[in-house]
């Protein structure tokens, strides 16, 4: 989390200090810092992020701001620290601001790809506050490998859109292809809020992305996980003291109870659908929740399963306890494509992964942390004959495969219980950084045999 030394002062105060996040003043007025220039409306939706804090972007509006947690240092040598928080109430276009009993933001865009503006953090209670720049850029969807990006559409010529992503997916059948269609214009939805539609608006960004169709957001499914964050995070202390799953629900725990289980939950809220999953994380955000899923396996295959069509989410903070909720609906899939993740040609891949998963996976013989997760969901009725990954050279990748864990319903129980179609494999070993990796599956099913190969690169 960034750290301030901010001090808490008279008016007369107007100390200043220079740190990398930008210009940092500290004092008791909140002057803007930043937000100068021309300014034209941001043109392209989606993430858009930086150290301070990070937004969505939907119909050219910004639809909520995720404030990262913040430490300031006063001047007794005294510490405070902010709690990630949510503002989903934000006014203006070009220019913007939003703000709650805590934090104050104001913005401005300058030109499609760059925001800047002021962030201060004061409750009154601290013995210092938080008075900084910010400045936000918009994040491409991981660009394919021959640069090709998700913004506008289908892709020509090659790359994402393409059914052969540019030639980052090698074999005889192949996922996807990315952009099956439009994302869907939400508008307003009652009984939803613009918290609830940007948490969708990323989880529709990554379904586009692997070419499953658009998910329908259901105010009774985000009725449901709403109360359960709430419900959750008021009775955090009972939920530690009874070791109670955070997925179930104690109704002598107090007020909020509306249900067991998130089925239960759903019905309770309206949801006349068929209740599929839950997930849960405690982040402080809803870019972090989803992205924290994504780079699990079990949390992962609801978000980018096409038989997921229907979706809530919720999210609340109470002191320290916070947390994100997710929950689907199933039902005929508008499509049956191939998917994986990491998608063919996805750059910026992790190199590793931590293991962080309840339950957790199997883990490799020597324990986590193990090489990132790498899944994909094949057509009905396929077997895996053969599996690997392994790192391209100049001469392609190489003949033998990276030691690395394989599952499938056969060997994993857990995975049994949610999709019969999805098989994982991830590297004994973190891998190495900005290397490009070659992942394949030989798989045969009722029209022979196939061969499921792509590619993706990791992180610097």
């Amino acid at each position: 989390m960034p750290t301030y030394p901010v001090r808490r002062c008279s008016a007369a105060c107007a100390a200043h200090f220079v740190l990398l996040a930008g210009l940092i003043t500290a004092g008791c007025s909140g002057g803007s810092a930043g937000a100068t220039g021309d300014a034209t409306p941001a043109t392209r939706d989606g993430n858009w992020s930086g150290a301070e804090l990070s937004f969505i972007v939907v119909g050219g509006k910004v639809a909520a701001i995720q404030v990262a947690a913040a430490t300031c240092t006063g001047d007794d040598g005294c510490s405070a620290t902010y709690p990630a928080r949510t503002l989903s109430s934000v006014d203006g276009v070009v220019a913007f601001s939003a703000a709650d009993e805590v934090a104050r933001v104001e913005g401005q865009f300058h030109g499609a790809e760059q925001a800047s503006g002021s962030l201060r953090l004061d409750d009154g209670a601290e013995c210092c506050v938080v008075v900084t720049a910010w400045t936000a850029s918009w994040q491409a969807p991981a660009a394919g490998v021959d640069g090709g990006s998700l913004d506008g559409g289908v892709v020509g010529g090659g790359g994402l859109g393409s059914v052969d992503w540019g030639g980052a997916s090698l074999g005889s059948v192949h996922p996807g292809p990315s952009r099956v269609g439009a994302m869907p214009d939400r508008g307003q939805i009652a009984g939803v809020d613009d918290v609830q539609r940007a948490a969708v608006a990323i989880l529709e960004e990554i379904r586009a992305t692997v070419g499953v169709a658009p998910i329908r957001l259901d105010a009774a499914a985000a009725q449901a996980a709403q109360a359960h964050a709430v419900f959750y995070v008021d009775h955090a202390a009972a939920y530690a003291a009874a070791g109670l799953s955070p997925h179930a629900e104690d109704a002598s725990f107090g007020a909020g109870f509306t249900g067991n289980n998130f089925a239960a939950r759903m019905a309770a809220a309206g949801y006349g659908g068929t209740p599929s999953s839950e997930v849960m994380a405690f982040t402080g955000s809803a870019s972090g929740a989803i992205t924290g899923w994504m780079e699990t396996l079990y949390h992962r295959l609801p978000l980018i399963d096409p038989g997921s069509v229907d979706v809530g989410y919720g999210a609340a903070a109470v002191g320290k306890a916070r947390t994100e909720v997710m929950v689907f609906g199933a039902g005929k899939a508008a499509n049956d494509p191939i998917v994986v993740w990491p998608f063919p040609g996805q750059t910026g891949v992790p190199k590793g992964w931590s293991g962080n998963e309840s339950p957790q996976p199997p883990p490799p013989t020597s324990g986590y942390p193990s090489g990132p997760i790498v899944t994909a969901r094949l057509p009905a009725g396929s077997t895996v004959q053969e599996h690997g990954i392994a790192a391209v050279g100049a001469s392609g990748p190489a003949a033998t495969s990276l030691p690395h864990v394989f599952l499938s319903t056969k060997n994993d129980p857990e995975l049994a219980k949610f999709d019969a179609r999805s098989v994982a494999l991830y590297a004994e070993e973190p891998l190495a950084g900005g290397t490009v990796y070659e992942v394949w599956l030989e798989i045969a099913g009722a029209s022979g045999s196939d061969t499921l190969r792509w590619r993706f690169e990791t992180a610097p």
